[in-house]
């Protein structure tokens, strides 16, 4: 029985040749391309979430305002086109891609 000493050891990968190297940069560039454009889609999702929130509290005041004076055929006129497009979000989201 071999001892620890004694047993061979196979490197996992051949040791890098020049085009080697420059296989693993080009995929090194093509990584970081990759995570930058991440970022931004991150970065753009972030900001569309702040917007429909901020959205969402001026329809909420808005609401409480309407109910309060007694003016909700206004603001269902005002709110129509938001009607329309958060059905279509609905529908769209419950796609999975």
């Amino acid at each position: 029985m071999p001892t620890h000493e004694q047993e061979t050891i196979i490197p996992f990968a051949p040791a890098p040749t020049s085009t080697t190297s420059g296989n693993a940069d080009q995929l090194d560039r093509a990584g970081q391309t990759i995570l930058q454009l991440l970022n931004r889609a991150a970065s753009v999702a972030e900001q569309n979430s702040r917007n429909a929130i901020e959205m969402a509290q001026a329809l909420s005041h808005k609401l409480r305002a309407a109910e309060a004076a007694g003016d909700m055929p206004t603001l269902y006129h005002d709110a129509s086109p938001y009607s329309q497009t958060a059905v279509l979000a609905k529908t769209l989201r419950s796609f999975s891609f």
